[in-house]
């Protein structure tokens, strides 16, 4: 068996039987905010300070990393399904934080990453 298939059939078991997959920032290669747009559909380790953090419309939180909008350099979705698994979103201003998940094109064009779980944040 190949090693890639390996991994794969291992993937899908732990998909299936809902098992955690941890993969911690240590491991891999930590980006900064500055040029993530050349990483846009990747999953990457993302370091930054969180500027802002504000409560939209129906309940998501934004987080502005490394700036405040319209002048952040990255921006943190947590839409409203998923914030009762957070906590004091609000004492994370200041912090420096490395995010891990895929970074995608927010709607103003700029690098934006959607998490649904706390441990998608690693505390520097």
């Amino acid at each position: 068996m190949k090693i890639s298939s390996w991994i794969f059939k291992l993937a899908i078991t732990v998909l299936v039987i809902g098992l955690p997959l941890q993969v911690t920032a240590e491991s891999r290669t930590v980006l900064n905010t500055t040029g993530l747009v050349a990483h846009l559909n990747e999953h990457c380790f993302v370091k930054g300070t969180v500027s802002r953090v504000s409560k939209h419309g129906i309940g998501n939180w934004i987080l502005d990393i490394d700036g405040v909008y319209p002048n952040e350099a990255f921006t943190v979705v947590i839409f409203k399904p998923f914030v009762y698994r957070f906590q004091n979103l609000q004492n994370l201003v200041g912090q420096t934080l490395i995010f891990h998940g895929w970074v995608v094109r927010a709607k103003d064009g700029g690098p934006k990453m959607v998490l649904e779980n706390p441990s998608q944040i690693v505390v520097q």
